[in-house]
């Protein structure tokens, strides 16, 4: 099927499909930022919903323990005490979220009534609000598995463990304060406080595993205290019937030792959320301000390219209509008419032009950049790419260094076998490094027989190695109708206050010392006289190799 489609039409649709392109990869960005952005978002309301749920787990604890001491004695001041913590705790409840306080403490309005008629036992007091507390861990837990990979998501399950844990203190504790009479504690009692108790030592360890390093350190601080200390003690003598001196005080003395404790956990619970919160605040505004900075890089770059594209459109179609016109004139209308139908290839011939253009501009670029014997780059090419590593090197404090190679006796070879021969040594010479340096390395003849190779990221050091393993090579290369050659080489490495006139400088008086001293050996540049500069001689100069050729 033969589609007549102008040359200006053409034109159009790749602008056209350039367009789309430039818009589609706006839109790939656009989606893929704003889904890390709305992850680190959804993040933040997680945390400030699982640190709201846990200082309502702490009230509604307290309110467990009040009530659970009005039910043992309803005289003084404990019906006071109980009020105030109720309004503690709907306040806190308050600042759920609407939809879940249905869920998390049903009933509660219920049970109140029965404690403050005295028409309900402790035991079922205290375990409607264990019961209601573990409906809360579920949503923290529902909260910490909905972070999907998010990098905080363990730091949130760690958090919810330390709760747990807090939590299991909390029962241990009611648990002493119920133990039966004097004497060793019954069976039952002794389970009851042996897996409470275990269960809080779990929860703190699964905390200390999974926590990130800072979180760890402030639990391991709280669980240093003497109030943590001394309620551990106390704590594990009762799981084990054992009689030490803590026992023997009074039960609300043993409340008051586990309850610092408690509120030492409180504090880590609490420091814990607001070091999270706050490191992911800190990711969310630093990932928000490089999405903005690159939504408006790429806005700018579009509309570049766009400017761009839309000028060289336009002009390359100006200048086919001015060929087009003088056709026109340069055939005549008659001629022209005759001939237009023969101009159906028209595209085809603008097109194989503009590429051999194109072809043309790209030879006439690399050959003026190398040298046109050997391949290697030239002076213009190797200071074109030599001034960006140097100043990588400079800004980044990376390490630079520099290695000239020079062809020895390389006169005697011209003379004694004609130039196109010295011609042949000097290119598989070039070969030979090439095939022996590294992608990164920028290889140039500097003139001559002289040969430069600048090594980004290597020092002196790493770089006389290469140098000698090309010495090597060199030794012991042999080619038909070759005569044999050696090189010698001199290695320098960039130092603060250098450029690359003074780094040649350098390196040129380690080759000067290789060849002043029996050629075919490699020299390193060891030390510079900042006064005088540095000079070829042998305080300045460091003796990589010691072979040498007579």
């Amino acid at each position: 099927m033969d589609l007549k489609i102008s040359i200006k039409t053409r034109i159009w649709l790749l602008g056209l499909l350039f367009l789309g392109s430039l818009l589609l990869v706006f839109g790939l960005q656009y989606q893929l930022s704003g889904k890390e952005l709305t992850s680190h978002r959804t993040m933040l309301d997680q945390l400030a919903q699982a640190e709201r749920m846990a200082r309502l787990v702490h009230e509604v604890q307290k309110e467990r323990g009040l009530s659970s001491a009005f039910l043992a004695d309803a005289g003084g001041n404990a019906r006071k005490e109980m009020s105030a913590q109720r309004i503690a705790t709907d306040f806190r409840l308050s600042q759920v979220d609407s939809a879940q306080e249905p869920a998390l403490l049903p009933g509660l309005g219920a049970m109140r009534e029965k404690v403050d008629q005295t028409a309900v036992e402790e035991r079922e007091s205290f375990d409607f609000y264990t019961l209601s507390l573990n409906g809360i861990f579920e949503q923290m837990d529902r909260l910490s598995l909905a972070a999907n990979g998010h990098p905080a998501q363990h730091d949130l399950i760690a958090l919810v463990h330390l709760v747990r844990a807090k939590e299991y203190l909390g029962q241990a504790r009611a648990t002493v304060l119920a133990m039966p009479g004097k004497g060793r504690p019954d069976p039952a009692w002794h389970a009851a406080m042996g897996s409470r108790f275990g269960l809080f030592e779990a929860g703190i360890q699964r905390f200390l595993k999974e926590s990130s390093p800072s979180m760890r350190a402030t639990l391991t601080g709280a669980l240093g205290e003497p109030a943590m200390q001394s309620s551990m003690r106390l704590l594990r003598a009762a799981r084990d019937g054992r009689a030490i001196d803590p026992i023997s005080m009074p039960r609300t003395r043993w409340y008051g030792i586990v309850t610092e404790a408690i509120n030492l956990l409180r504090e880590v619970e609490r420091y814990s959320l607001i070091e999270l919160i706050d490191q992911t605040q800190a990711i969310h505004d630093k990932v928000r301000a490089e999405i903005l900075l690159q939504r408006g890089g790429l806005l700018l770059i579009s509309v570049l390219l766009t400017w761009l594209a839309i000028s060289s459109l336009l002009l390359l179609m100006r200048a086919f209509e001015s060929v087009l016109r003088g056709a026109r004139r340069a055939a005549g209308k008659q001629e022209w008419e005759r001939g237009v139908k023969g101009m159906r290839d028209e595209p085809i011939d603008i097109a194989q032009s503009f590429n051999q253009l194109l072809d043309m501009v790209d030879s006439l670029n690399i050959k003026a950049s190398t040298d046109a014997l050997t391949g290697a780059l030239n002076r213009h090419g190797f200071h074109e790419l030599a001034g960006g590593e140097l100043q990588r090197a400079l800004r980044y404090h990376r390490k630079l260094s520099m290695i000239i190679a020079d062809v020895d006796h390389f006169k005697r070879i011209n003379d004694s076998h004609g130039h196109a021969v010295g011609d042949r040594v000097l290119i598989e010479l070039a070969c030979l490094i090439r095939d022996n340096m590294r992608g990164t390395d920028i290889f140039a003849r500097w003139g001559g027989e002289e040969f430069i190779i600048l090594t980004p990221e290597t020092s002196a050091e790493e770089a006389a190695r290469l140098a000698e393993k090309l010495r090597l090579l060199f030794e012991t290369f042999h080619a038909k109708d070759l005569p044999r050659f050696t090189v010698s080489f001199g290695v320098a490495e960039f130092a603060k206050g250098d450029n690359l006139e003074t780094l040649f400088a350098k390196a040129d008086q380690a080759l000067y010392l290789a060849k002043d001293t029996g050629r075919n050996r490699v020299e390193t540049f060891t030390r510079t006289d900042a006064k005088s500069g540095p000079r070829p001689s042998s305080r300045n100069i460091r003796v990589v190799s010691d072979r040498s050729r007579a």
